[in-house]
């Protein structure tokens, strides 16, 4: 499995106490969303054929798009530490 670093530099803007919280609502959400996943894939396929699943590969595109701006906009507003001391 491949790790990812996206969730660590998330979790860091969020404060101590509320990471359990946020990371159990995670969890849910991804477990809910193998359900809808799952099922939802089927009949989509069987009503709308191949175009019903590039419809919705075409919308994740779009909001994947959409939130990676919004998040590099959020991160630049952040002033960076460089806790290193290593020249930038």
């Amino acid at each position: 499995m491949a790790f990812s670093r996206g969730p660590a530099l998330v979790y860091k803007y969020f404060p101590v106490f509320n990471r359990f919280k946020y990371s159990f609502i995670y969890a849910l959400s991804r477990a809910l969303v193998y359900i809808v996943t799952s099922f939802g894939l089927v009949y989509l396929t069987e009503f709308f054929g191949h175009w019903g699943s590039g419809a919705l590969l075409i919308l994740a595109a779009i909001v994947y798009i959409y939130s990676l701006k919004q998040f590099e906009a959020l991160a630049a507003l952040v002033p960076q530490k460089n806790l290193l001391n290593l020249p930038v």
